[in-house]
């Protein structure tokens, strides 16, 4: 049996053994909730889920393909997330700690990053080490 997976970061719909109702597992600030659907629809729990991303500010569920996503994307969801938080660390990130990431990763695609590829940039970067501990 194909079983379909749901993007990663779009919350999860399961039937819980010795349970009729469909619950829904979805992450809010860092907590995993789970919670009964109240039905037996799995459709109906679709929905709930939908309603709950709604409820959490988001508009709904992410939608990138994690096969199309680049690294530009993530790079600027964490400097989006440093600005939220308002790390102090955003400066220093912004100057200079993600220009060799950049320069190495720029125009990849995420599912293409791989512990071998993680390893060549390390050994990169040992063999040129950076002019002020960067």
């Amino acid at each position: 049996m194909l079983r379909l997976m749901r993007a990663k970061g779009t919350g999860c719909i399961r039937k819980v053994k010795g349970s009729r109702f469909w619950h829904i597992y979805y992450y809010c600030n860092g907590r995993q909730i789970r919670e009964s659907s109240k039905s037996e629809s799995k459709l109906a729990a679709e929905r709930l889920l939908h309603r709950r991303f709604i409820e959490m500010g988001i508009a709904s569920p992410p939608t990138t393909n994690p096969a199309k996503l680049k690294y530009e994307d993530i790079r600027e969801s964490l400097v989006e997330e440093y600005r939220a938080r308002r790390n102090r660390s955003l400066r220093v990130l912004e100057d200079a700690g993600l220009k060799h990431l950049d320069a190495f990763f720029a125009g990849r695609r995420v599912a293409t990053i791989t512990t071998n590829l993680l390893r060549t940039f390390i050994r990169e970067r040992k063999a040129h080490p950076p002019a002020r501990g960067l």
